[in-house]
């Protein structure tokens, strides 16, 4: 009875927070609307973010809950949050029909502030789920720097219940950032103010 006690407690103290790893990150994006290819090609700088004085560490993502006794562990993000941020809007836009160039060479340039990019777990009785909130404000202007479009754009995704939720953090906070993303193109403000 002591040995199956001592393997729970070690066994608990082993698990660990899943990581977000560099590289793609969001599965496939669903933008429908797009520069037509008779339309001249817009080039997009994309710069890295800031983040909000609330966020501390740009590589901390969350809070997962490991082990049998759910013990609080971060999540961290390989890259910072900015950086995240800024190469998933990239290809984003590729697929929009943009070109991404150079920021003395672009005709518009997009910048921001990160307010949240967070996913923790939800504990209820012996089910668990994964919830993610992903908020940023968005800030185009053209190559003058003058504004031309912006706003807070804010997402939150729910994964389904489950016994351990750990697995869910990063894909529930994944489809949280994807779908922020593709919000943007789905915003006839956006086309309107891109194509002036």
């Amino acid at each position: 009875m002591l040995f199956l006690v001592l393997a729970i407690i070690f066994g608990s103290l082993g698990c660990s927070a899943p990581q977000l790893k560099r590289g793609r990150l969001v599965n496939e994006f669903n933008i429908q609307k797009k520069i037509s290819p008779e339309e001249r090609r817009i080039a997009v700088c994309v710069e890295e973010f800031t983040t909000a004085k609330s966020i501390s560490d740009p590589h901390v993502i969350g809070d997962a809950r490991v082990g049998v006794f759910n013990v609080h562990s971060e999540i961290r993000s390989e890259d910072p949050t900015q950086l995240v941020l800024a190469n998933e809007l990239k290809r984003a836009f590729l697929l929009a029909g943009f070109k991404i160039g150079e920021k003395g060479k672009s005709d518009i340039i997009v910048s921001g502030q990160i307010e949240r990019f967070w996913v923790d777990e939800n504990i209820g009785g012996i089910t668990e789920n994964a919830k993610a909130s992903v908020r940023y404000d968005i800030i185009v202007k053209d190559k003058e720097g003058r504004f031309v479009w912006g706003k807070s754009i804010e997402r939150r995704k729910v994964s389904g219940k489950s016994i351990d939720a750990t697995k869910d953090n990063i894909p529930t906070l994944m489809d949280a950032l994807r779908k922020s993303i593709e919000s943007i193109f789905e915003d006839e403000s956006f086309w309107n103010a891109i194509k002036r």
